[in-house]
């Protein structure tokens, strides 16, 4: 385990950051008092912030307080929409100030236009939300009593909420001018709405629900939502309703249109008990990211709260206009007093707002103040320090250049750099710096450099029967007021191999399932310790044992448990403890690491001061083979007998199955056979060759032979057949050439749909899998050799990647020529299809089946990258029924899902 580093981190918590502002305010009546300033210029420019960014400038001083409570910072033009109701009218007369009339709004929505919509307010931001009821929307059929019902319900803040009772045709219009909504905001709309629970839902599961929004002057976008999906994902809102995303829309500045939403449901499969309480719009919930150098702020967010801005009134009944550019006979200098007061994060929000506050958001007042008092003598111990002073041109670019590269201080013994959001110090203490139990022994510990780390040498551990690391610091080095926590930076000593050195294996030893005790405190005060584990499985492995003994690790016990997790940049690190650096603390801070137990603690690697292979354990190298793969494992079994032992033992084999296969092969008939074969190599190669039947003789269920992931066939009995359960239409059969007891045979339909389904949760993560239609042609097939099919694949509820594929190897040749009597929906249609040209040669490129070699063609459907964590629904989806020809002649065995080759 090559690299001993600790590591300390700031993260001020609320109180420390207050103290830390109040502990500036001591210094400013030496340069510029703030009680001087009065309080209408300090409460007009709080005004063009955020009312977040004036909570937390109320807290610089008593003026500020004075001035953050003003009505110039809270007036908003609300009056116009308020006026149009009683409760918006009582509102206004009653509340007792501005700022209580802003958070009334923002807790408690007012329904205005005679209770056809609901007002509110953004807290964050003050931006409008609007809400328009059931009432205030356009609903096909909504005032025919059998198809529609309007409820009251105690859930809503409308009077009346539409209840579908059943309907096939089902469509939403809305409308809105935006004047009612934020200038130059980005916002989202939402369809709020619940499932009945006294009536039987039906119609709402499996059909796409188109979706359309259209500003005046400009093109309508679509978009397409599903109900189920949405059911099942549980969009819930936290006020008894679900909603379901619409769509998004920019209002500008100074141009009021009207905004015109459609939600359409046009199959002609009956619906029924679907709740709609109405259409939300708010403004979209985005986090903020880099505008320029910053890296804080969004550039439209604070733009468009400087417009807003200049709308405020001076909080005159009346509405007397403030002059919006009131902010700009402000000095600057004073502008940048202000916000030297804030922090980084802020100043960077208010920067946007003019080109003065521009100006003096850049300014050295403002960034000097961000930095330690103390910087100038710690960039003085950097060797790197004319180099500094010379690439910077100005206190800001400075400060974010130690944000985000440390420097080394102490003759390359320590590690400075600033934490971006507050300015506050932090530390990393090099591998040289810290006492280190055997260090001085060139048999137990080794000094190497490491391209990856930011020292010149690291501590290579070679053997050691404990393992001791001290590190200590001042703690007047560190920033005031503020958390700390303390981190043990490490690596193990990894060999790589393959092309791209993408795996590898560890070649340190005396770690696994080992604990360590570490502490941090003050030398001779009071510490914090807790227990880490040198590895993650070794954490997870004393759990299972206590699981096994029928006995648990009380959350007491657990609590102070830790492991080591990945930081990004080749390193681990394991989180030691955490310490509060009080104002004018003078002790040193110590950090430990204490791992006593006697247990050699080495690292290996062949060829290594004379160490040879023979010597390795044999299950020393089974570990080693179980994190490569079948291919390499087979491949490295003739090395010699011993690797050859190590290749066949269960530890390797084990691994390259499936985490849940005892479950999976639990469901299988063959459960009893497969228990009796003699090892987990044998168990490996037998799902490789020979699929199992699961999940009731529904699916099958085998491995890829090179890689041990999963694939799975749906058979014909899985899948949703359209008119599958109608003798006329299709027939069931049972196959010789078919692993299940049941294929579908296609008799005669106008309409092909078939659908399956499978949670990617039952996939191998991080793999990507392609999706085939397993199927072959009877005698006297026939039309599918001209009429091209749509097929897909995505997650249930998303827009899926559809393209044509045709059936028939012969696609393109044959020309229609016949007359049909088909049935669409809910109508009957005669149609006369004459002679046709054959397809269009783009349809040509289209992709044709292709034998499997087990007496059946396969098509592909489309591909799916199935991620780490994915627990969403996957469909596949084959389907004709544009065309209305009737089509027959095909078996179908059902859906394979495989890893993509290649």
């Amino acid at each position: 385990m090559p690299i001993p580093f600790s590591n300390l981190s700031s993260n001020t918590d609320s109180a420390g950051r207050k103290n830390l502002i109040h502990s500036k305010i001591l210094g400013i009546s030496e340069e510029m008092p703030l009680n001087e300033l009065p309080e209408g210029c300090i409460a007009n420019a709080l005004s063009f912030t955020t009312p977040q960014d004036v909570g937390r400038l109320s807290a610089v001083s008593p003026i500020f307080m004075s001035a953050a409570v003003s009505d110039v910072v809270w007036e908003r033009d609300l009056e116009s929409i308020l006026s149009t109701s009683p409760d918006g009218s009582r509102l206004l007369a009653s509340a007792a100030s501005k700022k209580e009339l802003y958070f009334s709004l923002c807790e408690n929505p007012v329904l205005v236009d005679n209770g056809r919509k609901s007002f509110s307010l953004e807290k964050k931001s003050g931006k409008k939300c609007c809400r328009l009821s059931a009432r205030d929307l356009l609903i096909t059929w909504g005032d025919t009593p059998e198809y529609w019902t309007w409820n009251s319900d105690p859930a809503s803040r409308f009077p009346e909420v539409a209840e579908l009772i059943s309907v096939c045709w089902l469509e939403i219009r809305a409308k809105i001018n935006t004047s009612m909504l934020s200038p130059t905001t980005l916002h989202t709309a939402y369809l709020v709405l619940k499932f009945s629970r006294d009536t039987y839902c039906y119609g709402l599961d499996d059909q796409p629900v188109e979706v359309a929004m259209k500003l005046d002057g400009e093109e309508s976008c679509t978009r397409t939502v599903s109900w189920n999906a949405e059911r099942r994902r549980g969009q819930e809102r936290g006020d008894g309703w679900l909603e379901i995303e619409l769509g998004e829309f920019f209002t500008k500045e100074g141009k009021d249109e009207e905004l015109e939403i459609r939600v359409f449901d046009g199959s002609s499969h009956w619906k029924r008990g679907l709740i709609v309480e109405g259409i939300e719009i708010r403004p979209k919930q985005e986090e903020l990211v880099g505008a320029g150098c910053t890296g804080w702020t969004s550039s439209s967010e604070v733009a468009c709260r400087s417009r807003q801005a200049s709308n405020h009134t001076m909080g005159k009944k009346g509405g007397e206009r403030r002059d919006s550019s009131f902010h700009m006979m402000l000095p600057e200098g004073c502008l940048a007093k202000v916000l030297s007061f804030t922090c980084p994060r802020d100043a960077c929000r208010l920067s946007v707002v003019s080109s003065l506050f521009k100006s003096a958001a850049d300014s050295d007042i403002v960034w000097k103040s961000f930095f330690p008092h103390d910087y100038r003598s710690i960039i003085s111990q950097s060797n790197s320090s004319l180099q500094l002073a010379s690439v910077t041109s100005s206190m800001k670019e400075l400060y974010l250049k130690l944000c985000d590269k440390p420097t080394l201080i102490e003759n390359g013994r320590k590690s400075f750099s600033l934490n971006k959001p507050s300015g506050e110090k932090c530390f990393m203490l090099s591998a040289k710096s810290l006492e280190i139990a055997w260090k001085d022994f060139r048999i137990c510990w080794r000094w190497d450099s490491d391209p990856e780390s930011r020292f010149d040498q690291v501590a290579h551990l070679l053997r050691v029967p404990t393992l001791t690391i001290i590190g200590k610091i001042s703690a007047r080095m560190l920033s005031p007021a503020t958390w700390y926590t303390a981190y043990l930076v490490f690596k193990f000593f990894t060999v790589h191999f393959g092309s791209k050195q993408k795996n590898g294996f560890s070649l340190a030893s005396g770690f696994d399932g080992l604990s360590a005790k570490v502490s941090v405190g003050l030398v001779g005060g009071k510490t914090s310790s807790r227990t880490v584990f040198w590895d993650v499985e070794g954490w997870r492995r004393l759990q299972n044992r206590s699981n096994k003994r029928r006995c648990s690790v009380s959350s007491a016990a657990t609590s102070n448990i830790y492991y080591p997790k990945d930081r990004g940049d080749g390193w681990l690190e394991i989180r030691l403890g955490d310490f509060f650096n009080k104002e004018g603390e003078d002790g040193d801070l110590e950090m430990i690491v204490d791992d006593n137990i006697y247990h050699v603690k080495k690292v290996k690697s062949v060829g290594e001061e004379g160490m040879s292979i023979s010597v390795l354990p044999e299950g020393c190298i089974a570990k080693v083979l179980s994190f490569t793969g079948p291919t390499d494992a087979c491949r490295l079994s003739i090395v010699s007998s011993l690797f050859k032992s190590a290749e066949e033992s269960d530890a390797v084999w084990e691994r390259f199955l499936p985490r849940d296969y005892q479950s999976i092969i639990f469901t299988s008939d063959s459960s009893v056979l497969l228990a009796s074969l003699s090892s987990k190599k044998e168990l490996y190669l037998r799902l490789c060759e020979k699929p199992i039947i699961i999940d009731d003789g529904k699916k099958s269920f085998s491995l890829v032979k090179k890689s041990g992931k999963k694939c799975y066939m749906l058979s014909a009995r899985d899948l949703m057949i359209v008119w599958g359960d109608t003798p006329s239409y299709w027939r069931w059969n049972s196959d010789s050439s078919s692993r299940f007891g049941e294929v579908a045979e296609l008799i005669s339909v106008c309409w092909l749909e078939i659908r399956g389904r499978i949670y990617a949760t039952m996939l191998s993560p991080e793999t990507l899998y392609a999706a085939y239609l397993v199927f072959k042609p009877t005698e006297g097939a026939h039309g599918l050799d001209y009429q091209p099919v749509e097929v897909g694949v995505g997650v249930v509820g998303s827009e899926n990647g559809k393209r044509n594929v045709y059936l028939a190897s012969q696609r393109g040749q044959s020309q229609r020529h016949h007359l049909v009597r088909r049935r669409i929906g809910l109508y009957n249609r005669s149609r006369l299809v004459g002679m046709q040209e054959p397809v269009a040669a783009r349809e040509n490129n289209a992709q044709n089946p292709r034998e499997r070699g087990d007496g059946w063609l396969e098509i592909e459907l489309g591909e799916f990258f199935c991620e780490e964590g994915e627990d969403r629904e996957l469909e596949m989806s084959v389907q004709e029924v544009k065309g209305g020809d009737w089509k027959g002649g095909m078996i179908v065995e059902g859906i394979e899902l495989r890893p993509k080759e290649g």
